[in-house]
């Protein structure tokens, strides 16, 4: 009798997050961490803060990734996980097995991986070739953002004001050594129209 009043007594304090199964726990746990950091990475973005995306990979002079947007970012990896969590949670209520879950959700995440690549593509491409006159950054002192090789070996990135708006613009340099995070440059001139050639702060200017 004791024993059946002491299991009823537990059942009641059980929660909600405690009598769910532990796979669809997970599935949950990912998709509300994901949205809280999606969420809050496209508020930054709305009020002009958080343009940069980490991960970013270069091409030397402007190339295909020019623009500082990989396939593999903060922004793209958090939608897969997105993706992941809610339609494997979806599954799971479904009736689904873990595995079958697992599969649903990894396709879904990938799926909701691209959507958002395909978007921060169309954003960055809006911004390089809206308004934006990086000309008027020549002359300009930035920090650097990603380290820059020397001798015009590859690119990185520099933070610097243009137009009245803080920016992360690919770079390169002349200079005779690498140019490391935090270090100051000035611009000396453009690449192309959003690449960025910079020098030493202090430096002479080259030739």
């Amino acid at each position: 009798m004791l024993g059946s009043v002491a299991r009823k007594g537990a059942f009641k304090n059980m929660t909600w997050w405690d009598a769910l199964r532990f796979d669809l726990q997970i599935f949950y746990m990912l998709g509300i961490l994901a949205t809280l950091v999606l969420g809050f990475q496209f508020v930054m973005m709305f009020f002009g803060f958080g343009d940069h995306d980490v991960g970013g990979g270069h091409d030397s002079h402007g190339g295909a990734h020019a623009d500082g947007l990989s396939i593999v970012s903060v922004r793209t990896v958090t939608a897969f996980f997105f993706g992941f969590g809610w339609s494997g949670a979806l599954a799971i209520r479904q009736g689904y097995s873990t595995l079958v879950a697992v599969l649903i959700a990894f396709l879904v995440g990938i799926f909701f991986m691209a959507i958002v690549y395909t978007l921060m593509r169309t954003v960055y491409s809006l911004w390089a070739s809206g308004t934006v006159d990086y000309k008027n950054a020549v002359g300009h002192v930035g920090d650097v953002y990603v380290s820059i090789p020397a001798k015009e070996t590859g690119s990185g990135q520099i933070q610097i004001l243009v137009q009245g708006r803080m920016r992360v613009v690919s770079a390169f340099t002349k200079a005779g050594r690498d140019l490391v995070g935090g270090s100051k440059v000035r611009v000396v001139g453009l690449i192309d129209q959003n690449t960025l050639l910079v020098e030493p702060l202090g430096d002479s200017k080259p030739g």
